[in-house]
């Protein structure tokens, strides 16, 4: 619309907003230099003070966690072929184990000389030496070939930067790690096995956030601006899009929460401070590795009550087992790089498992064995038990134990001789 003012009105206002134009200038310089000083403040705090004072900078900085010595002897057949071995997996190399059974003493073998195999992933953080060898061995001296292996950055598995925790590159190793068996002569491709312990399976999900939530401004934040995904899967996972897998054995799995749990459940027990500290490092780790800055880390395991970080995924008061019951399963000479501490980066990848639902999606072709431990309070048999019932074709065994338990002395023959059972019944030609 055409302006109705006179000429010698237009005049008077354009000198008018000339005197005014310094001042509005003076005052715009003022906003943006206080905008400019608290963010410059804020920047300071996230990715620099937070970083030095909750975290590890760079993995050169991350501190060893002593194992113990070992009291776990080797018991594997002579006749046992061992080899290392390494596989493609997507940008990288994953380093294993193969173990390649007695041909004239497997009762596993069809008639065209080929045997069923395991592929073995540990869970959060941890490496096949970290005791899956114990059961690698029984499996292969009953005539099963078998695969333990380290995902990508993790053990003796190449990388950087190092311990890249994320559910989504963990599921790409498995189905990478199919992929490589299924090129062996002696590998019956009809019968083979993932087995995942522990934090080793998740689902993609909607999410869905409390109102009223000051958490979720943070998950806003990373869904719109960070895009990081919102996990994948381990065996889980990887068994709903592998249907030609012959079974799954699941053991002390994190599950998350249920529909009959709050959805801040999981959150409340990890502590919302832990779960918010965990979040803004992350945030920080991305800005960092955008800025092209060191990565930073987080311990996996500590004690809460004595370290600072208040952010270790296993705590050693969440777990409420003593710390030696873990680190009976280290070896006291490691054979890998391994530290106490996992990338930050993508802590939101882990923080948002939910993989109760997607079990529903496993093949009915594929067999299913649940291991829980009544006394697990890291990842709790109710909400297995859930699982177990939403799963097609699937069995539990229950052990009266805690979550680290199931890997030495008697709770562990207990639970090798349940999955020895339970592979038996399915793998016999």
């Amino acid at each position: 619309m055409a302006s109705t003012r006179l000429p010698n009105e237009e005049k008077e206002f354009i000198a008018a907003s000339k005197e005014e134009n310094p001042s509005c200038l003076l005052k715009n310089m003022k906003t943006l230099f206080w905008f400019g000083a608290i963010l410059g403040i804020a920047g300071y705090v996230l990715v620099v003070w937070l970083p030095q004072n909750y975290f590890y900078i760079g993995w050169e900085n991350v501190p060893e966690l002593p194992g113990l010595e070992e009291k776990w002897v080797s018991t594997l057949d002579k006749d046992v072929k061992l080899q290392s071995i390494t596989f493609s997996s997507e940008d990288g190399q994953c380093s294993g184990d193969l173990y390649e059974p007695a041909s004239e003493k497997s009762k596993y073998k069809n008639t065209k000389g080929e045997f069923p195999i395991i592929i073995m992933g540990h869970g959060i953080g941890s490496t096949r030496d970290q005791g899956l060898q114990r059961f690698a061995e029984k499996f292969a001296n009953q005539g099963l070939a078998v695969l333990a292996f380290d995902y990508r950055t993790y053990g003796r598995s190449p990388g950087l930067p190092r311990h890249y925790l994320s559910p989504t590159r963990h599921v790409q190793d498995f189905k990478n790690a199919v992929a490589y068996v299924q090129s062996l002569s002696f590998v019956d491709k009809k019968r083979i096995v993932l087995w995942g312990s522990r934090f080793t399976f998740s689902k993609k999900k909607k999410l869905h956030i409390p109102e009223n939530s000051w958490i979720f401004f943070i998950f806003i934040f990373f869904h719109i601006f960070l895009k990081i995904s919102y996990g994948g899967g381990h065996v889980i996972k990887a068994a709903s899009d592998l249907p030609s897998l012959a079974a799954v054995i699941s053991q002390v799995p994190f599950m998350g929460n249920t529909p009959h749990e709050s959805k801040l459940d999981e959150m409340k027990k990890r502590g919302l401070k832990v779960i918010g500290l965990g979040l803004l490092g992350s945030i920080s780790a991305n800005i960092r590795h955008w800025l092209g800055m060191p990565e930073i880390y987080g311990p996996i395991y500590a004690h809460q009550s004595t370290q600072p970080f208040r952010l270790a995924m296993n705590y050693w008061e969440l777990i409420g087992e003593p710390q030696e019951s873990w680190l009976e399963k280290h070896p006291k000479n490691r054979p890998n790089d391994w530290k106490n501490g996992a990338l930050i980066r993508p802590l939101f990848d882990v923080l948002t498992y939910r993989p109760v639902a997607s079990v529903e999606k496993i093949s009915p072709n594929t067999k299913v064995l649940y291991i829980a431990a009544k006394k697990d309070k890291l990842c709790p048999m109710e909400r297995v038990q859930y699982a177990l019932k939403k799963t097609p074709h699937a069995e539990m065994a229950l052990l009266d134990c805690g979550h680290f338990d199931v890997y030495a002395g008697e709770s562990f023959e207990q639970n090798i001789r349940a999955q020895l059972h339970f592979l038996e019944k399915i793998l016999l030609p």
